[in-house]
Parts: structure tokens; C-alpha cells; sequence
């Protein structure tokens, strides 16, 4: 039987990086392998395309080798989950002003149902760099969910300010009563 939870797509494709590198020591030089980023769905989509630009600026801005691997059916291994989150705190600790670790953070705690904690990390995610309309929409819609509904909606039009027109945050804020 396979687990049902709400694990953003997106973040779902590029968390499997955080799973390739398993149990990392802070201390070693980070990463010290290729990472590999396990995209949950068939290639050629979007969750794939999102993957390989983070592949592509991961892979410049840590002067490492950074792999996309497409696996459909990967995000429902949600007994990585654990390790996962181990991981991105380590990410967290060694890049503190990075969004991307954060952002995989909140989206693993929301999926383990540690949804104040996701919460606090997408305000982490939110406050450093760089910005992004999709972490402040995956924040909103976790707002939502929790019937946060102002608070839901202000993240929706703050990803709207970031990025005028962007139809995530566009869809969630017009699908919300006035």
C-alpha cells in the first residue's frame, strides 16, 4: 500500500539530492560526491525541467557534479523521509543563507505532518536567498490548509510581488473566498 501525504511536486524532485547524500559530517568538504537529484516523475515534464535549472546552478555554485535521475514512484518512499531531514539540516548548517535547503526542510516536515515546524522553516526559506514565489506559495498553501486563510493569502501575494503574474500564487489567491 503505498502512503499518501501532501509533499510539494517540485520540491519532492530536487529533495532526492538531499537523500543521495545520506548522513553527511559537517565538518568534511561538502559535498565530498556527485549528488544525485531523483526526480519522482517520468522525464520531459516540468518537475524534470525545474530539476535540472537547480541541477545546473547547484552544480556552479558548489563547483560539484550534480546528476538528475527520473524514478516515477520515487516520492512515495516516505521511510527516507528521516534521513532526508537529517540531510537538509545538515545543508541548512553548512549554506545558513540558502532558500533551497530550507525550502526542502519545510516540505519534509509538512510531509511528516510536523506542520508548525514546516511552517518555521518556509519563514526561514522566505528570509534568505535567494527569494522565491514558489516557496512563498508552498507556505501558502500550507497556511491554507491549517485555515490560515489570511495568513495564506498574504504569502500568495507577497510570491505575487516577487514575481508579477506567477500562476501558482495567481490560481491559489483566485480559488480563495473573498
Amino acid at each position: 500500500m503505498q502512503a499518501s501525504f501532501r509533499l510539494p511536486a517540485i520540491a519532492a524532485g530536487v529533495t532526492a539530492a538531499a537523500l543521495s547524500l545520506g548522513a553527511i559530517n559537517v565538518q568534511a568538504a561538502w559535498p565530498d560526491r556527485p549528488i544525485t537529484i531523483v526526480v519522482p516523475t517520468a522525464p520531459g515534464g516540468g518537475n524534470d525541467a525545474f530539476a535540472r535549472v537547480i541541477a545546473q546552478k547547484m552544480g556552479d555554485s558548489l563547483k560539484q557534479s550534480v546528476v538528475v535521475v527520473n524514478k516515477a514512484g520515487a516520492q512515495a518512499q516516505r521511510g527516507d523521509f528521516p534521513n532526508a531531514l537529517a540531510t537538509t539540516q545538515a545543508l541548512t548548517n553548512r549554506f545558513p543563507d540558502w532558500s533551497i535547503g530550507y525550502n526542502l526542510q519545510a516540505s519534509l516536515l509538512d510531509a511528516l505532518d510536523r506542520e508548525e515546524q514546516a511552517l518555521a522553516a518556509y519563514g526561514k526559506a522566505v528570509a534568505a536567498k535567494p527569494a522565491s514565489a514558489l516557496i512563498l506559495t508552498n507556505m501558502g498553501n500550507l497556511q491554507r490548509r491549517l485555515g490560515r486563510l489570511s495568513d495564506a493569502r498574504s504569502s500568495y501575494e507577497a510570491a505575487l510581488r516577487l514575481q508579477p503574474g506567477y500562476p501558482l500564487a495567481e490560481s491559489e489567491l483566485n480559488s480563495m473566498p473573498k
